[in-house]
Parts: C-alpha cells; sequence; structure tokens
C-alpha cells in the first residue's frame, strides 16, 4: 500500500493551523477601518481641546452639547456608518472642548501639553491604520506599525513644541540621554 503524500503538502488557505501569518482581506478592512476611526476621533479631541484654548468655550454648554451628540450617536441607525462617524466626531470635538477647567490647569504646568500629548497618542493608530492597508502578513503589520509609530512620535513632539511651545523637545533630548 503508497500513501500519496501530495495531498499533506499542500497548504490550504482556509487552515488556520497552517496560515498563521497571513491576514485575510476582510479582516484587514476591518482593522484599517478600526485603526483610522481612532486616529480621526483623537485628532478631532484635540482639536476640540485647542478650540477651548482660543476661545475659552468649554464648560457647561460643551458638556451639554457633547452629550446631545452622544445621544444623537446611539440613536442614529448601524448601517449608516459615514453619519455615525460624523456625529461620533463631533461628539469627541465637543469631548475635548468640555474639558476646559482640565486642560486649564495643565496649561500652568506646560503651553502645548493637551495638543501634543493628544495627537501624539492618536499617531499610532494611524501608523497602525496604515501598516493595515499596506501589508497582508501580521509580523510585517506590527512591525510596520511599531517602527512608524517609533519614529513619528518624537518627530510630531519636537514639531509641537515649535509650533505650540513648552517643554516637550526638552523632555524628549532627556530621555534619550
Amino acid at each position: 500500500m503508497q500513501f500519496s503524500t501530495a495531498s499533506s503538502n499542500t497548504v490550504n488557505a482556509m487552515d488556520p493551523d497552517r496560515n498563521v501569518g497571513f491576514i485575510p482581506q476582510a479582516v484587514r478592512i476591518r482593522l484599517s477601518k478600526a485603526f483610522l476611526s481612532l486616529f480621526c476621533i483623537l485628532i478631532s479631541l484635540a482639536s476640540g481641546a485647542y478650540f477651548h484654548l482660543l476661545s475659552n468655550i468649554g464648560g457647561l454648554l460643551t458638556g451639554l452639547e457633547f452629550i446631545l451628540t452622544s445621544a444623537c450617536f446611539t440613536l442614529t441607525k448601524p448601517w449608516e456608518q459615514w453619519k455615525r462617524m460624523a456625529i461620533l466626531i463631533v461628539t469627541a470635538f465637543w469631548g475635548g472642548a468640555s474639558i476646559g477647567p482640565l486642560s486649564n490647569l495643565s496649561i500652568l504646568t506646560d503651553t502645548g501639553i493637551i495638543v501634543s500629548a493628544s495627537v501624539a497618542v492618536a499617531l499610532p493608530y494611524g501608523c497602525f491604520s496604515v501598516a493595515s492597508m499596506l501589508t497582508s502578513h501580521s509580523d510585517y503589520f506590527y512591525l510596520g506599525g511599531m517602527l512608524s509609530s517609533y519614529a513619528l512620535i518624537p518627530i510630531w513632539l519636537l514639531f509641537a513644541s515649535v509650533v505650540f511651545g513648552g517643554l516637550t523637545a526638552t523632555w524628549i533630548f532627556t530621555v534619550t540621554n
């Protein structure tokens, strides 16, 4: 009796045990949408905080607008994805603007800390979103996301310390030295 080994040597694309590093196209699309939406939400939050710093509008009014847009988000139908995303970004904007007293307290320490920190937190989501769009292998996805995050966060913090002022650049040089 001879057994054929040709069928055992082929790799089945649907077998999860043999295809460990491959990310299916549907998962890649879902990952890129998730990371991109988190990136947009955090950028909107930072914009709302910066809007409060410029106009000093944060407080009860923006808190009520945050609650109102949150209610609109929950009442929007799930299949209206673009409408939900727009409402979620507006909600994040008003959430960022409503943390006025907390942002004023942190401004006493460093003038650009709110925007710098918010965007520095948002950058890895953007990097992973781009990495999920460009690669189909999980190892390269994590490697590309992490390396681009590690490269872009110090660049952003240096840029933010020049634009917004503050001690962000001196903090980077203190940590690296």
